[in-house]
């Protein structure tokens, strides 16, 4: 994509327009970090307009030059201006890989919804399934089914099409349950494993109750939603480069990544901290524990095999 932006070159590397007999228009754009500065040129004879690529180089005492040699160039002929897309070409995504990647999407759409409503029914009605984790599976499976059915088709149409064609209403929830979803999933997963430490290295301390669970699912929901609130009130539709695009609209840039940083904090560097800690303590207190009784050479055999597995 060709974006303007205001550069300068060195006078050297422009042709002087009185000793050319061609018609010259000047166009200046970046590319790949690189600005070039294009001189197009029709000759008298013929019809087919040529473009010289020169890489601009910025400096202070030639950005006058360079602006003076566009305005020289465009008054002679400005209706002559050369700008073709199709030098630029952008990037898509091949045909057939995109079938492969509806297959794809469509398959992982599929059995989110269908395994994650079989978890909820199992775990909900389940006889078998009455255990102190229920809840926090339920509610990571609700979380993960909120990702399914909002999230993932959405998101996937506009990867693919690099446009949203969706309702603009659409823009901002679509934003805001991707949020709450992971943030829900992510703190139920941290949730699990500090449970799991504490039933492994306090056996004999009181576990935590049903409405304990509840009200660490609470707390989890609050915090999700209070976040995903920002995505929703922040998110819209603004044109950029001829496509419409769902993005968070911030004041200015250093609030956007100073958010996007936070965020990457709570959803992920913590809570993979946490679990590290966790599982590697619990890793280590099984390691270490041994069976009470006399020593028998076969069953500590069997321990170790299980404790390798």
């Amino acid at each position: 994509m060709i974006n303007m932006d205001q550069a300068s070159i060195d006078s050297t590397l422009v042709p002087e327009v009185k000793d050319e007999v061609f018609v010259t228009t000047s166009v200046l754009w970046k590319m790949h970090n690189v600005t070039y500065f294009g001189v197009t040129r029709t000759g008298l004879g013929s019809s087919e307009p040529s473009l010289d690529l020169l890489p601009a180089f910025t400096s202070g005492n030639s950005t006058s030059r360079l602006h003076k040699c566009l305005h020289c160039g465009n008054a002679l002929n400005s209706s002559n201006a050369f700008y073709n897309d199709s030098m630029f070409p952008t990037e898509t995504i091949p045909y057939s890989f995109s079938i492969v990647l509806i297959a794809l999407y469509t398959f992982t759409t599929l059995a989110a919804v269908i395994g994650n409503s079989l978890a909820i029914i199992v775990f909900a009605k389940g006889k078998r399934s009455n255990t102190d984790l229920r809840s926090f599976l339920i509610n990571l499976a609700v979380a993960d089914l909120i990702m399914a059915i909002v999230c993932i088709p959405f998101t996937f149409a506009y990867q693919i099409t690099e446009n949203w064609i969706f309702p603009d209403v659409l823009c901002p929830i679509v934003q805001c349950c991707q949020q709450v979803s992971v943030l829900a999933s992510v703190c139920t997963n941290t949730s699990i494993g500090i449970d799991r430490l504490i039933a492994v290295k306090f056996p004999l301390r009181k576990r935590v109750t049903n409405s304990r669970s509840k009200v660490v699912i609470l707390c989890i929901w609050i915090l999700a939603w209070s976040l995903g609130v920002i995505p929703l009130v922040k998110s819209r539709t603004v044109y950029s480069d001829s496509k419409l695009r769902c993005e968070e609209n911030w004041a200015t840039e250093h609030s956007r990544l100073a958010f996007g940083f936070f965020i990457m904090i709570i959803t992920y560097f913590l809570p993979v901290t946490i679990l590290s800690v966790t599982y590697a303590m619990i890793g280590r207190q099984l390691w270490k524990h041994k069976l009470p009784g006399n020593a028998d050479d076969h069953r500590d055999a069997v321990q170790l095999k299980s404790k390798r597995k």
